[in-house]
Parts: structure tokens; sequence; C-alpha cells
């Protein structure tokens, strides 16, 4: 059974937190889906690093972690699949995944490039999919293109 985290931007005034839970529990119906928090500042890069820095580390050997801060990225930042140690980040290359941890990702896959998104709500619509792959064992390597490394943020 896959477990899979959600820290968004999205907030809980709107349908986008639903719908995104939504598609993710269509394409995987058995997943446990853990809400780490909607609440972070809309492109707080920092904020969603902090929070989900101090959550990740207690979820299971690979858990799916979907980030969707500032997830339009205004087409400046590619969207990834990053693997720290055991785990899985799925979102915006923006300098964000760079302060999770002190060690370099094991692998770093291009889902799409800037600018090249599939839709307005590329939560749903790119890393929901994504996910979905991951956790029914398809190797993040066959996702997309693999990068050298990611975006680093002080």
């Amino acid at each position: 059974m896959a477990v899979i985290t959600l820290t968004t931007d999205f907030g809980l005034r709107d349908h986008y937190t639903g719908s995104l839970r939504g598609a993710l529990l269509r394409q995987l119906p058995s997943a446990t889906v853990i809400d780490i928090s909607h609440q972070i500042t809309p492109f707080d890069f920092d904020q969603a690093a902090y929070v989900l820095g101090h959550a990740y580390h207690e979820f299971p050997a690979g858990t799916i972690h979907l980030v969707a801060v500032g997830s339009g990225g205004g087409g400046k930042f590619p969207h990834v699949i990053v693997q720290l140690g055991e785990h899985f980040f799925i979102g915006c290359d923006n300098g964000m995944f760079s302060l999770l941890s002190d060690k370099n990702p094991s692998a770093v896959i291009e889902l799409a490039a800037g600018g090249k998104e599939p839709s307005t709500f590329v939560a749903r619509d790119l890393y929901v999919p994504a996910a979905a792959a991951l956790a029914n064992g398809t190797p993040a390597a066959q996702l997309g293109r693999a990068l050298e490394d990611i975006q680093r943020r002080n």
C-alpha cells in the first residue's frame, strides 16, 4: 500500500485540495494519503521546506511526498521527482528540495520543463500520475529525463 503525503499552498477554502486528494484516490484507491499542510504561505519555499523537512523523516521508506508550493513556478522551474534516501519528492524544482537534506539526491528526474506544463493544475495533471506510477513500481528513471542535480537555495 502506497503512502503519499501532500504539502501545498492551496489552503482549504476552495476545491483544489479536495480535487488533488480525489485524483490520487481515483488512480490509487488503496493509497494512504496524509496531509502534512495545505496552509503554506503561497510561494513560500522556505516555509514549505521547514514544514516538510521536520515531518518527512517520520514516514516509512518508499513514501512519496507530493509538494505543490508555487507549483506553477511561473514557467521558470522544471517539475521533478527527487529521491532523497528512501523517500521520493515530486514538485517544482525551485530550490526547496535542497533545503530538506544535507545529502545529495540519488536521483533527479525531470517530468516537464518549466513553461511546458500540461495544464494550469500541475499538481493534479502531472504530479499525481507520477506518484501513481512510482507507487505501482515504475522506476523513477522511466518517468522522465535524468538531471544532474536540483536547484540550490541557501
